[in-house]
């Protein structure tokens, strides 16, 4: 299998400190970035689906939406410990007045109004992390997509097996 160009964990920590952006957008978009990182490395598509209710605790509990379309039988829940640091991205970025919790979906939607709005949310987000990427230098560019393939790095760096790997990111097998 062919490696993804990751950032370096030096890299990571250079996007977790940055504060000189140049409007609110920039840094919202970063808070999502690393919402999907610290939440094993979640999907954006997860994300913006996201319910209040699979916030339980401790943990958020939700089924990937790939897993719900692909894998008909055998489909797991992907259980994200919250630490003190994703609880405040979580308490920074969630709309408590929507039952969802970036707050940008409504019930009801339709599967092609979410696509939409899930894709034009996300190219918004991709240009204003795109500033980060340039401000820092960084060796990859910071899109939303990034976040999920540094999270497995940083795992397969600390030495975490495939499978452990594979587990936390809701993947059927660890191939």
């Amino acid at each position: 299998r062919k490696s993804k160009p990751v950032m370096s964990n030096t890299e990571i920590k250079k996007v977790v400190q940055f504060k000189k952006f140049e409007n609110k957008e920039q840094e919202y978009a970063r808070d999502i970035w690393l919402f999907l990182y610290r939440a094993n490395g979640m999907n954006y598509a997860d994300l913006i689906r996201l319910k209040w209710t699979n916030i339980s605790g401790k943990y958020i509990v939700f089924t990937r939406m790939k897993t719900e379309n692909t894998r008909k039988n055998n489909i797991k829940d992907i259980v994200v410990p919250i630490s003190p640091n994703l609880r405040k991205i979580i308490d920074k970025v969630g709309v408590k007045t929507s039952p969802f919790v970036l707050g940008i979906l409504k019930e009801g939607y339709t599967e092609k109004t979410i696509s939409y709005k899930k894709d034009w949310q996300q190219q918004k987000l991709n240009r204003d992390l795109k500033y980060i990427s340039e401000k820092l230098g960084l060796s990859v560019d910071l899109r939303l997509k990034t976040s999920r393939d540094s999270y497995a790095t940083t795992l397969k760096r600390s030495g975490k097996s495939r499978d452990e790997i594979g587990e936390m990111m809701g993947h059927s097998t660890s191939q």
